[in-house]
C-alpha cells in the first residue's frame, strides 16, 4: 500500500477556511474522483457530499473525514483532525503509482502541505511495516518528524526538524537525493525506485540513512518523541 502522509503540528484552525481550502483541493485531486465517505472511523460508507463532510470536520472534538473512490482505480484520502496534530493521508495500491505518476502526486502533495498552518513534516511510504533489520542492526527508531522510520520519500519543515536536526545535517543526510525547496523545506528521496524497498540497494541505503540519524541522536528533542531499537 502506498501512503503519502502529510501533517502539521496542533490544532489550530480557525473557523471552516482551512477545512473548506483542504476539501476543495482534495476533491479536485488529479488522479480520481470520489464517490463516498465515511465518519470517525464508521463501517459503513454514504455518498460524498462536500458540504457534508465540511459540516463534519467542524464538529466534535477530533473529527475525521475518510473520502474512497473505487474507480478508475481504488483511491482514498482523508482529513483527521487531533489535539496533538492533523493529519491527512492519501492513498492506493502499489501498482498505482505507476498509473498515477510518482511527481504528480508529490508536487500534489506539497500543494496540500501549503494549506495546512503548521505543516511540519510529510512521507510516502509504500511499506507499511518497519523492516525486520531495524532490529537486526540495532538501529533506533527515529525522531517523529521522520514518522519513526525511513520511507522512500520524506518532506520536512523547519518547524518539524529544528527540534532534532540543523539544516546543515538534514542537507548532509546521505540519501538518494537531498534538496532544499525555497520556503525551507527539505526533500529527502532515500532510494530511486519506490516500490524496491525490499532490494539489497534500498535496505543498504535505508541502514546507511538511519545509522547517520542515529549518530545524532544526541541532539534530540525531546527525547520522549523517540523510541528504542526493539
Amino acid at each position: 500500500m502506498a501512503e503519502l502522509i502529510i501533517q502539521e503540528k496542533g490544532n489550530s484552525w480557525q473557523g471552516t477556511e482551512t477545512a473548506q481550502l483542504l476539501l476543495e483541493k482534495l476533491e479536485a485531486n488529479p488522479f480520481v474522483s470520489f464517490q463516498t465517505m465515511r465518519f470517525d472511523g464508521a463501517i459503513e460508507s454514504q455518498p460524498y457530499i462536500f458540504n457534508k463532510a465540511l459540516q463534519h470536520l467542524e464538529r466534535g472534538k477530533c473529527p475525521s473525514v475518510r473520502l474512497e473512490a473505487e474507480t478508475p482505480w481504488r483511491f482514498r484520502g482523508s482529513i483527521a483532525r487531533g489535539e496533538v496534530h492533523n493529519t491527512l493521508v492519501l492513498g492506493t495500491a502499489n501498482p498505482n503509482l505507476a498509473r498515477i505518476g510518482v511527481d504528480i502526486l508529490l508536487a500534489y502533495g506539497q500543494e496540500l502541505a501549503a494549506l495546512l498552518p503548521v505543516f511540519s513534516y510529510s512521507r510516502l511510504t509504500t511499506n507499511g511495516k518497519p523492516n525486520e533489520f531495524y532490529s537486526q542492526e540495532k538501529l533506533a527508531w527515529l525522531p517523529v518528524c521522520f514518522g519513526n522510520f525511513l520511507g522512500w520519500y520524506h518532506l520536512i519543515s523547519p518547524l518539524g526538524y529544528e527540534p532534532y536536526f540543523s539544516r546543515k545535517k538534514m542537507l548532509n543526510i546521505p540519501a538518494h537525493q537531498v534538496r532544499e525547496l525555497e520556503n525551507g523545506w527539505v526533500e529527502i528521496i532515500s532510494y530511486p525506485d519506490p516500490l524496491v524497498y525490499d532490494q539489497p540497494e534500498a535496505r543498504a541505503k535505508i541502514i546507511e540513512i538511519t545509522k547517520y540519524l542515529n549518530t545524532l541522536s544526541h541532539d534530540w528533542q525531546p527525547a520522549s518523541e523517540t523510541k528504542s531499537a526493539r
